[in-house]
């Protein structure tokens, strides 16, 4: 009876443990709204992956999505599990693919920078946090732009002694023919712009306009420069808008390190890079239209399109105040 008794109550603790063990379990995996701000950033296979935009070992985890190199999933449901895996539930969309397809990721911590992705149970990695090292940080253009929110403005400037460059006048043209090719019966010509080399500049004024880039905008900031050359006697104007760009020539490195300017109707462009731990750019114009801007035609082309004969102009930061003139000209455009 004694036996019968300890057997009796034996089961019955063990009942209540597993019980308990249930609920614990069930309390554990709960639901949260977004994955955690710990695992939110850049991860990547290595410190070469991480500081390339687009390498195949990248991925991009935001509060409710996570970017790999061939597919985005969107998050639909988030649940946590008792050993602290983060199980997601996702619309996928594979790079090729069309459709979305239902699928789960779960990632979970192995230390404070390596963290375990696995897709669909499978396909399980371990990438390391990507972090901006000191020198990458040093040629980062984004902390001298200011862009925390809409309307965040900052003017650059330089004077210059000495420096020129190339330009090309489309207000005078003259015409040549047209190797090998006939229209309406005879030989065919084409215009051939003026060229104006080594034009002074004295001094360059650069407005920049944060304005967040849209589904509907090519551009992150807009701009106005101005172009003082004393050879020209004339004050050369142009704007419209940059995007940050990371892009060496071969591939799209992080951070950005420059901003990349296009002028409209096909009116060439500019770079402005920042000078390696200041807070300085180097502006290198690049077929640029300027003078009317593009809605009054760009009289003047600036800048060469060799590489070699390309220029810098040093920009420092100066107030605000000294880009009134360009902000007057734009709202006249």
């Amino acid at each position: 009876m004694l036996v019968r008794t300890i057997v009796v109550k034996a089961i019955f603790l063990a009942t209540i443990a597993l019980s308990a063990s249930d609920d614990f379990a069930e309390a554990a995996a709960r639901r949260i709204s977004s994955l955690p701000k710990t695992m939110i950033g850049a991860w990547g296979d290595d410190a070469q992956s991480c500081g390339i935009l687009n390498d195949i070992g990248r991925v991009i985890v935001k509060a409710g999505s996570v970017d790999f190199f061939a597919s985005s999933h969107t998050v639909k449901s988030i649940t946590t599990r008792p050993d602290r895996t983060i199980h997601a539930v996702t619309e996928a969309s594979e790079e090729g693919e069309e459709g979305i397809l239902r699928s789960t990721l779960d990632l979970k911590h192995l230390t404070p920078d390596r963290l375990s992705f696995a897709i669909d149970g499978t396909n399980v990695s371990t990438k390391i946090r990507c972090k901006m090292t000191a020198e990458s940080y040093s040629k980062a253009i984004e902390p001298i732009i200011p862009h925390r929110k809409i309307g965040d403005e900052v003017c650059f400037s330089g004077t210059f002694s000495g420096q020129t460059v190339d330009m090309e006048d489309w207000a005078n043209t003259t015409t040549e023919l047209v190797p090998d090719l006939l229209v309406g019966g005879g030989p065919a010509t084409r215009p051939v712009l003026v060229a104006l080399p080594k034009q002074d500049v004295s001094r360059i004024d650069l407005h920049l306009r944060y304005h967040a880039r849209k589904e509907n905008s090519a551009f992150d900031l807009a701009f106005i420069v101005r172009a003082d050359s004393k050879s020209l006697n004339k004050d050369l104007f142009a704007r419209s808008g940059c995007t940050w760009s990371g892009w060496d020539g071969e591939k799209e490195i992080v951070p950005p390190y420059k901003l990349s300017c296009g002028n409209d109707c096909k009116g060439g462009g500019m770079t402005v890079e920042r000078i390696a731990g200041t807070g300085g750019v180097d502006l290198t114009f690049d077929y640029m239209r300027m003078n009317a801007g593009c809605g009054g035609g760009g009289r003047y082309r600036v800048g060469a399109g060799d590489e070699p004969k390309k220029t810098s102009f040093r920009l420092e930061r100066v107030p605000l105040a000294m880009c009134r003139p360009l902000k007057a000209w734009g709202r006249k455009q």
